[in-house]
């Protein structure tokens, strides 16, 4: 029996290592799942005509901006919500 711990990302319905496993195409493995201490939540992944909708609504309100990361976080959470 072999124990590795490997850091994977979960995307698109599967899970992807960060690196390269020491496995044979097809082998049986057990898997359990741990999210890292100290690791932040990726961020929720809005889609892009939605993004685009809340900044033209923005944008048709010709108001200023001073920060513009402030404002791209602040349209993902309005499409979100």
């Amino acid at each position: 029996m072999m124990t590795i711990t490997v850091v994977a990302t979960y995307e698109g319905g599967m899970l992807r290592p960060a690196q390269q496993l020491p496995l044979r195409e097809r082998e049986i493995v057990e898997i359990e799942i741990r999210t890292p201490q100290g690791v932040s939540e990726p961020a929720p992944v809005v889609p892009a005509d939605l993004r685009q909708q809340a900044l033209q609504r923005l944008v048709a309100m010709n108001l200023p901006v001073a920060d513009w990361d402030q404002m791209e976080q602040e349209i993902i959470r309005g499409a979100i919500e």
